[in-house]
């Protein structure tokens, strides 16, 4: 069975990065940072951000926050889209929220590709992709 995908910013600097305090912010990705669709978010068109994502990433990292999105993608093992396309949202994502605030970096995306079936210690609820993200 795959494992969690990860998409690690290349570049993790912060302008004050003396500030880093060790804390770490995980969100989740659709409803929270960008419109959630009960039939998924299938492609970087349809990424449409929630008013003032950015803005919010922006100040958690000013005051010193790592953000890691934690995000079930199962899409990718129902075999809808693949994990090329998974990037290309998550790029569209980023793309909009330094669009929104140049601060609104986000250090680490994971994603979970497995169905609740499968029963993965990564699939949110469980704590998987939290322990990997520390």
């Amino acid at each position: 069975m795959r494992g969690v995908i990860a998409q690690i910013t290349p570049d993790m600097s912060i302008p004050n990065e003396n500030h880093f305090h060790g804390g770490i912010a995980f969100l989740d990705r659709d409803g929270v940072l960008n419109v959630g669709y009960s039939t998924y978010v299938n492609s970087p068109e349809e990424v449409k951000m929630l008013p003032g994502a950015g803005k919010s990433i922006a100040t958690l990292r000013r005051k010193g926050w790592k953000i890691c999105i934690v995000t079930n993608q199962s899409p990718i093992m129902r075999g809808l889209w693949n994990e090329q396309t998974l990037h290309e949202i998550n790029d569209e994502l980023r793309r909009q929220l330094l669009e929104e605030d140049e601060k609104a970096h986000i250090d680490v995306i994971l994603a979970c590709p497995h169905r609740s079936r499968d029963r993965c210690a990564c699939r949110k609820p469980y704590p998987g992709m939290l322990f990997l993200g520390c």
